[in-house]
């Protein structure tokens, strides 16, 4: 039986290529590409017109975006101009964002969920033809359909706010298939709490290296900036949840934040690749994301750790094989 499989891409690739992969992608049977917004980068916003503008069918999703470099009102206006493009189509990922980050653009929040919840409310009524209690409403109308809200984060806080008020939950990067099982009881716990009878759809970035030997794979993925700068920032509860010491991430992360990448890329042993990546042969990648499905996840997120054309366009064979069931 066919899967449903996701592409997930951040701003590290140039807008004509991306252009090209949604294409293909699209061609391939996946679900949905999902964009998130790395700071600094590429804006996610640009890049999912490009990929609504070079395509027909695919889902189309923010994974995530957050609601203080755009405000409640601005993510609205661009949803329902968005919809209007791409009717049907949208999917809204949204997070608190990373403080250390946000504060670098001089914005500082306090109590990040519940003001996420507050703001989530407000964009649902703005989308709805509604105004919001500071006056904002929208001037024009669109061929409005519900968009669904996929609310990323991993505290508790923010487990508890997804199994209350969004259509989905979408976990980040480097979660284990332990770890990731904890999270989702989490929000469904939460569900369950407020009285929730409909399901809550649960996606997940998961990073995938694909090779046509598996060894050299995870070389090539054990050297990647991205992998060990993915390896030196995980939350020490997934290293725990998923039978790693904390030391493990610790000689990492020192090594690359003193700019040592090559030193700490030789840390990242291939148990934590097993653990926190899809690494291998298109067959053992297929293997490996059968166990993610397995756990609760309706919708993995293919995210390339090497973002070249090569390493993209076999990302994009593996999951045309799991969309069609080759």
């Amino acid at each position: 039986m066919p899967k449903k499989i996701g592409l997930a891409v951040a701003g590290n690739i140039p807008l004509a290529e991306l252009a090209v992969f949604t294409e293909k992608a699209e061609a391939a049977g996946f679900d949905s590409v999902w964009i998130h917004e790395t700071y600094f980068m590429r804006d996610a916003i640009t890049q999912l017109a490009v990929a609504a503008a070079h395509t027909k069918r695919i889902r189309l999703a923010t994974g995530c975006i957050n609601p203080y470099t755009r405000n409640t009102t601005v993510i609205a206006m661009t949803l329902a101009t968005l919809n209007e493009f791409a009717p049907r189509r949208l999917i809204l990922g949204l997070g608190t964002g990373y403080p250390f980050r946000l504060s670098q653009m001089g914005i500082h929040i306090h109590s990040p969920p519940l003001d996420l919840m507050k703001r989530v409310q407000e964009i649902r009524q703005l989308l709805h033809g509604n105004a919001i209690l500071n006056g904002s409403k929208l001037m024009f109308t669109s061929s409005f359909t519900e968009i669904p809200v996929f609310i990323g984060g991993r505290k508790p806080r923010m487990l508890k706010i997804t199994g209350r008020i969004a259509d989905g939950y979408i976990a980040a990067p480097a979660e284990s298939v332990q770890s990731l099982k904890i999270l989702i009881q989490k929000v469904e716990d939460s569900a369950k709490y407020y009285g929730r009878k409909d399901r809550i759809s649960v996606a997940a970035n998961i990073l995938t290296h694909v090779s046509k030997d598996a060894d050299r794979g995870y070389e090539e993925a054990r050297k990647d900036p991205f992998m060990v700068y993915m390896m030196s920032v995980m939350e020490d509860d997934t290293l725990l949840a998923s039978g790693f010491e904390l030391e493990c991430k610790k000689g990492i992360a020192e090594r690359y934040f003193s700019g040592r990448i090559q030193e700490a890329s030789e840390l990242v042993s291939d148990d934590m690749l097993d653990a926190f990546a899809v690494v291998g042969k298109k067959e053992q990648v297929i293997d490996k994301l059968e166990k993610f499905y397995n756990a609760g996840i309706d919708l993995p997120l293919i995210l390339p750790i090497k973002t070249d054309k090569d390493s993209i366009n076999s990302i994009i064979e593996t999951g045309s094989a799991i969309a069609q069931c080759i």
